[in-house]
């Protein structure tokens, strides 16, 4: 029988699992303001996006692929809230410094 961890505080679960930014590129592409790169322990994820509409706070969206017919659809999807937060603060902390320097 396994055993799952469960880590209520985000940045605890960073910790935890090793949340790293391996790479991020800024741009200005309508609402994407930044491409990235990251490594959540084992796992390196490419293709996130920060995203931040006119007067909203920016946002991480974990990679996604558009079909022929126009349609988006989820490459990497994250069944933990908590994770995804956690993932959603480290990348957006390192992207806040980058565009500060």
């Amino acid at each position: 029988m396994s055993q799952q961890t469960s880590i209520d505080n985000p940045l605890a679960l960073a910790a935890h699992s090793r949340i790293e930014v391996l790479e991020l590129h800024p741009v200005n592409q309508g609402s994407i303001r930044a491409y990235v790169r990251i490594k959540v322990g084992a796992f390196a994820i490419s293709g996130c996006k920060v995203i931040q509409q006119p007067g909203q706070r920016a946002w991480v969206k974990l990679p996604d692929q558009q079909s022929l017919d126009g349609r988006w659809f989820p490459i990497v999807t994250c069944s933990s809230p908590t994770l995804e937060s956690a993932i959603g603060e480290v990348v957006l902390a390192a992207w806040a410094k980058e565009v500060k320097a």
